[in-house]
Parts: structure tokens; sequence; C-alpha cells
């Protein structure tokens, strides 16, 4: 019994770490690491794969976003205003 015990402990204490890293503010079910942490380790089965599945990302992590052409499906490498492939205007949040 005290082997489960000390592994949701455990448990728990990696998903309030990870969840401090980590962006909460959209999430539906725990917006706070600590009610992830008292979920876990009181409802692991439950609570492990939903904080899994709905877990943010990492603060500060900023990956570029592609970006297509609406008209012929291109990749963009820059956004110039027009589409280096078929040449059509892009719409930008600037010129709607």
């Amino acid at each position: 019994m005290l082997i489960w015990i000390l592994l949701a402990l455990v448990v728990a204490a990696y998903v309030y770490e990870d969840a401090k890293k980590r962006d909460l503010s959209n999430n539906k079910w725990a917006k706070t690491p600590g009610n992830w942490a008292l979920g876990v380790f009181f409802l692991m089965i439950v609570f492990l794969p939903l904080y899994i599945m709905n877990r943010g990302p990492e603060k500060g992590d900023l990956r570029p976003v592609e970006r297509f052409c609406g008209n012929c499906g291109a990749r963009l490498t820059q956004v110039n205003g027009t589409c280096t492939v078929c040449g059509a205007k892009l719409i930008t949040s600037h010129n709607q």
C-alpha cells in the first residue's frame, strides 16, 4: 500500500512541476498546477490521462507558424502581401 502512495506522490510532483512550465489559461479542467497535482494524487487513473491530453504548450514556446496561400495553397516563405507562386494578394490582419 505504501508503494502506491509513494508512486502517486512522485507522479503528482512531476505533474505539478510540469504544469508550472505550461500555459494553463485555456485549460477547461484545471487552471492551476496545484489542482492538477491534487487530482493526479487522488485519482491518477482519471487525471493523469486528462493532464497529458489537455496540457498546454510550455511558456515561451513560440514555434514558427507555417503560412499557406489561400488561392493556390503554396507554402509562404515570406509574408510580403502577395504569393510568390500565383501572385494573389494575401489577406492579413492589417489589410482586412
